[in-house]
């Protein structure tokens, strides 16, 4: 079953009547509007790093509403060529005054294997998820920010992911399924292309959650070393509209 068609969930509890529906015209977002290329519900990225001796990261999400899950699919166009960059997908963002706090899925292609991780990142500030910087948790000087680890660690961020490989224009294509189960816990399922689960190895469940949850989605991008170059897309799919609605 082809990415095209929708992947159904055993078990995946149905969060609202119907999911948010968008249109093509344009929506408040929140992070960096250059590197990052916001269309509806999709993104795109090709952008190369100029910089010295720093990571140039991209950050966007969709401030339309916020959302209670929702499938998002990562094509990274040239993966086998790009010094390990990462793509990412965000989701349970929450932004005051510029300092965010959210969940981080990313995904690189490294030595010939897919990897990633998934973080929870409490009060990230807007600096560093734009443009150059060395760390997400902070600037050279000062540590700002944290991050929990729950699928890899602080020694080893990366897990590898069985049977996500390369198609034959060395492009990948990885499928992150988001949902909660009835109590309100976030799962995270992956799937290749052809819709086949696949496991990453030495992950845990996220925290357990009472009462459904809904945050801000959005994209992340990490271009890893000078003159490095990254393309790709990201497409939401299947989104779960607020449950109710949020005052800021």
């Amino acid at each position: 079953m082809k990415l095209s068609k929708k992947i159904m969930l055993g078990g995946a509890a149905v969060l609202m009547a119907a999911a948010m529906v968008f249109t093509g015209c344009a929506q408040e977002e929140g992070g960096d509007s250059d590197m990052i290329k916001v269309s509806g519900k999709n993104a795109t990225i090709d952008a190369t790093n100029d910089t010295e001796n720093k990571n140039l990261r991209g950050f966007k999400t969709i401030r339309d509403n916020r959302k209670s899950a929702a499938d998002c699919i990562i094509t990274m166009e040239n993966a086998a060529n790009n010094n390990n960059s990462v793509m990412g997908y965000v989701f349970d963002l929450s932004d005051t005054n510029g300092v965010y706090s959210f969940y981080l899925l990313g995904v690189q292609y490294n030595s010939g294997k897919a990897e990633c991780y998934l973080s929870r990142f409490e009060g990230i500030i807007s600096d560093n998820l734009s443009g150059a910087s060395g760390s997400l948790t902070g600037p050279d000087t000062a540590k700002v920010g944290t991050e929990e680890f729950y699928w890899g660690s602080a020694a080893t961020p990366f897990v590898g992911i069985d049977g996500l490989d390369l198609a034959q224009d060395d492009s990948l294509t990885l499928r992150v399924a988001l949902t909660q189960d009835k109590e309100g816990t976030y799962v995270v399922n992956l799937y290749d292309a052809d819709g086949k689960a696949i496991t990453p190895s030495g992950v845990k469940p996220l925290p357990a959650k009472t009462g459904k949850q809904q945050g801000y989605i959005g994209f992340y991008a990490n271009v890893k070393g000078k003159g490095t170059t990254l393309k790709g897309s990201w497409a939401f799919d299947d989104i779960k509209g607020a449950l109710v609605p949020v005052e800021e």
